[in-house]
């Protein structure tokens, strides 16, 4: 459970707690974690078929390029799907599967998260080289500490930060108007751009508790339902409560339909310190009286002021006054590894699995009646449970959750044995390390006439074809490649602000614009949604490819980069993947759907040879 139960209706039916605002000229903390569900949200289309990230990515592009021509500086601040209760953390993710499980079943694909959400994302924060920190476990304090020092708003969408001191205030993301507007400075000449938003001043909602004040927040917090303590739990206080003839005295308004909001924070009103808030509400109850007590202290002590005290505040990461922000790992964790963790330069996965071996997989869009789709990329991830095996304090295997055909299903999978020690990663040669995930990938020599991007990309093909099931065919080779290839060029048309050209693009830059204009009319159905039935098959076979992509995408980051670090926006693309397919399975001869998708142009063809060979030939010698 998460956010302040019931606390946005309240708000949202008091549009005067929020203030008309200018966003300009500043900086601004924004939770990476809600925002990219944020922006998932605004398109919901994209997640049908798996994920179209090249959509996804301008989204995000769209959001940082006009903050930046509002000269608003983001710092983003992510964390680890970790929480700092386990039992909450359980909980959450057990709630969350079947959920999934139900959608899948409905054929609700549109509500599943695509699987590479976050690594699209952390391709847009490093491209821009945006402020950027990742938790080691989710402490919004963290977030409102770093606002403060910044003395400068959180742009989110979480109902938690109505109840933090937030000096410059809280902006919900949802009031955020995505349209560039011009004022006037005030010397009547020059101009400044800015977004029109709201924003919301806890000082708003403390004034109608004036003998409370701040603590009003806290109480507010903690009885409206939260992460620590639920409605549930304190039943019997709400239904003696409500049967209290409280009338609505304070300058706030309440929807009929919910009584208790009005009761509660009217009764809060009357109270006289939140000590005796705490007391009352215990006296109510029969049973679990010291469980309850428990809850309600750490929600005391999440929402409390005096929670908000570090010794090494993120300010001082970010001016660079320490190397990295102090945090509890396990024995044997190398700095290394730390800085990548914080810097997002490594899946937020890894270091949990050193002290907690084991590992959950959410469900992609995939064919429920199928495995899941995530078993055939399990011999990659064993070689990551091995290199993290050589510092685990645990040992032995680690416990695999994911997708079953009717429930959730758990496996408990071997290390590899003979990797390299997280101690000696550093310390090999890129060869021997680009070796490893040949290795790994069951690709023998790799393939010198292709660019690395291109190597990698092939070899990951090869390896899902081999371990696929139900498997993959030709057919999903040829559209793979197609969607590699199309989704670099589309990739930098729409966003030539990036930096990370891959070697792909740079024959595309020796291409003229009116060609690769012609090519992306061509491709543009293709990347659009219809209103024909997605035939989920297809979508699971490329669900199973997404699975050993970001294993691989695991592996090379672990040992350092020795291919380049794929983007899923450049390479990946669900849509285009299903009705690509959808074309060659229907066409007797699939060599002229490649050539009429490329419109006969030898740069992209030749590519698409050499690419097509590296997976296919061996298979057939």
């Amino acid at each position: 459970m998460s956010g302040i139960r019931g606390l946005s209706h309240v708000i949202q039916q008091n549009s005067h707690l929020l203030q008309d605002c200018k966003l300009h000229d500043g900086k601004i903390v924004i939770v990476g974690n809600i925002l990219q569900n944020l922006i998932l949200d605004r398109g919901e289309e994209t997640r049908e078929c798996g994920g179209d990230y090249l959509e996804y990515t301008k989204t995000l592009f769209d959001l940082f390029t006009m903050l930046q021509q509002c000269h608003v500086t983001p710092y983003v601040i992510m964390y680890s799907e970790n929480d700092q209760d386990e039992e909450i953390q359980q909980k959450k993710q057990v709630k969350k599967m079947e959920e999934q499980q139900q959608s899948l079943q409905e054929g609700q694909r549109h509500k599943i998260r695509p699987l590479l959400t976050h690594e699209a994302f952390l391709h847009v924060i490093h491209s821009l080289n945006l402020p950027f920190f990742v938790q080691h476990a989710k402490d919004l304090r963290e977030v409102v500490i770093l606002a403060n020092d910044l003395d400068c708003p959180v742009l989110c969408q979480v109902s938690d930060f109505y109840a933090f001191l937030l000096k410059a205030g809280f902006i919900p993301f949802k009031t955020l108007m995505w349209h560039l507007q011009v004022g006037q400075q005030a010397d009547g000449v020059s101009s400044y751009k800015y977004l029109n938003c709201k924003i919301y001043f806890a000082d708003n909602l403390t004034k109608c508790f004036p003998g409370l004040k701040n603590d009003s927040l806290v109480a507010i917090a903690t009885l409206f339902g939260n992460r620590y303590l639920t409605k549930r739990e304190i039943w019997k206080f709400y239904a003696k409560l409500l049967e209290m003839p409280i009338q609505n005295n304070l300058n706030l308004n309440f929807h009929p339909k919910y009584p208790e909001a009005m009761k509660v924070m009217n009764w809060i009103a009357q109270q006289e310190s939140l000590q005796s808030i705490m007391e009352e509400v215990l006296e109510c109850l029969t049973e679990n009286k010291d469980m309850v007590r428990e809850s309600i202290s750490k929600a005391l002590d999440w929402f409390g002021l005096e929670s908000n005290k570090h010794t090494q505040p993120l300010i001082e990461y970010f001016q660079g006054i320490q190397k990295y922000h102090q945090v509890k790992t396990s024995p044997g964790v190398p700095e290394w590894l730390t800085l990548m963790y914080q810097r997002g330069e490594i899946s937020v996965v890894i270091p949990r699995l050193i002290s907690i071996p084991r590992n959950i997989f959410f469900s992609q869009v995939e064919d429920v009646v199928s495995p899941s789709s995530f078993e055939c990329a399990t011999s990659l991830r064993q070689v990551v449970y091995g290199i993290l095996n050589s510092t685990c304090t645990q040992g032995g295997q680690i416990e695999e959750i994911y997708r079953g055909k009717r429930s959730v299903k758990s496996v408990h999978v071997d290390p590899a044995k003979g990797t390299p020690s997280l101690l000696d990663i550093p310390l090999l040669d890129m060869y021997l390390r680009k070796l490893i995930i040949l290795d790994a990938l069951k690709e023998t020599n790799g393939n010198v006439d292709l660019p690395a991007d291109a190597e990698f990309f092939t070899a990951i093909i090869k390896y899902c074809l081999e371990n696929s099931n139900p498997k993959l065919n030709e057919h999903h080779v040829r559209a793979l490649i197609c969607c590699f290839l199309v989704m670099n060029v589309k990739f930098e048309s729409l966003l030539s602000r990036a930096k990370d050209r891959s070697a792909i693009q740079e024959t595309v830059y020796m291409m003229s614009k009116h060609t690769i204009a012609g090519l992306e009319e061509k491709w543009g159905s293709l990347c659009q949604h219809n209103r024909q039935e997605y035939d989920i098959r297809v979508i699971h076979a490329f669900a199973q490819f997404q699975a050993c992509f970001l294993a691989a995408l695991d592996l090379n980051q672990l040992l350092l980069c020795p291919f380049p670090n794929l983007n899923p926006a450049r390479v990946i693309h669900g849509t285009f993947l299903h009705n690509v397919f959808v074309k060659l399975a229907a066409n007797t001869i699939p060599k002229s759907v490649i050539e009429d998708l490329f419109d006969g142009n030898q740069c992209f063809l030749e590519m698409f040879s050499k690419m097509e060979s590296a997976v296919l030939d061996p298979l057939f010698l």
